[in-house]
């Protein structure tokens, strides 16, 4: 399910801004028949039990509203906001929870001209659950531009925030976690990624039977993708830490069939982990990965996107459609 997002229109010059939402199946793409309430970028969104929950982003102002999509609708409706205007947060979704860390405003100063404008960054961490949203120990730095990803290790359940930016295109590659199970120890170092990277998508997923965090796409160099293997296929853990703290290990993956550094929208099609659009002033193509490698797929998004947000849903979610 990819929603929001914009792409450059060469007639007019200018960026044209996504309403439509658009569900990827293996041979199309179909066009949801209610659209997403404000066609913004930068935007958040996850699953959150038979609803998928969309907050934030930018469309000539920044934006603290949600909306939740239902299931048995197929429609949208007003949900509790974010309480700030906040674009490009990083999140999560897992089963009934849906975290939702930092983000960017734009904030003007004395007498409103853009020339005394500055950016905020946020540190807020907040999970919605039971229809609310609840404070979360705050992130280690404000921060926008970076992703989230949650695993599940011999019981421990831990929160990862990797990358982004905390001053506009100085970006990052630290990577923190934090136990979700003691939630007030606060937040923990781990090995950087390879390389700083800010409007990647990560992901928890299994590559050649080893559990662990994929990070794709962004800026700068968006035709890569670097692994972090962390479980064995027993589910045994691949982490120790020594005297060098060299393990969890980061390393390169593969590359994608053409660079993604504009915040490519992700999820599951089938088993298949699928990035769309995301290329250079928006592109409508999809390539899924197989194994360690990226390969194109013929199917194509009916509107070229960047800056999107994908959500992995149940086909049968969908009976208007046909994939």
């Amino acid at each position: 399910m990819v929603i929001g997002g914009q792409n450059f229109n060469s007639t007019t010059r200018g960026h044209d801004h996504v309403s439509q939402v658009e569900v990827i199946g293996s041979t199309n793409s179909c066009v949801l028949p209610h659209p997403f309430p404000s066609p913004v970028y930068g935007l958040t969104a996850g699953r959150v039990g038979d609803s998928v929950v969309a907050c934030g982003g930018f469309l000539h102002y920044y934006r603290a509203e949600c909306y939740m999509f239902s299931r048995y609708s197929g429609q949208w409706s007003v949900a509790p906001g974010l309480g700030a205007p906040t674009a490009f947060p990083a999140a999560v979704a897992v089963a009934d929870e849906y975290f939702v860390g930092g983000g960017r405003t734009w904030v003007y100063g004395v007498g409103g001209g853009r020339d005394a404008a500055s950016w905020r960054f946020y540190d807020t961490f907040r999970v919605f659950r039971s229809g609310s949203w609840e404070a979360l120990p705050p992130l280690p730095y404000p921060v926008a531009d970076a992703c989230m990803a949650v695993t599940t290790i011999g019981g421990r359940r831990r929160l990862w925030l990797m990358g982004g930016s905390d001053f506009p295109q100085r970006y990052k590659p630290e990577v923190f976690t934090m136990d979700l199970n003691s939630p007030s120890d606060g937040w923990t170092p781990m090995p950087p990624m390879l390389e700083a990277r800010m409007w990647q998508q990560c992901t928890t997923t299994v590559i050649e039977g080893n559990m662990g965090i994929l990070v794709v796409g962004g800026y700068y160099n968006g035709g890569s993708s670097m692994w972090l293997p962390l479980a064995d296929r027993q589910g045994n853990s691949l982490e120790v830490f020594g005297p060098r703290r060299d393990l969890p290990k980061w390393e390169w993956l593969s590359s994608l069939s053409q660079e993604r550094k504009w915040l490519p929208a992700m999820g599951f099609v089938g088993e298949h982990l699928t990035l769309a659009g995301g290329g250079d002033y928006g592109d409508e193509t999809v390539e899924t990965l197989h194994g360690r490698d990226w390969r194109r797929s013929r199917v194509k998004m009916h509107y070229k996107r960047e800056f999107a947000v994908g959500v992995s849903v149940p086909q049968e979610w969908f009976p208007e459609c046909t994939f």
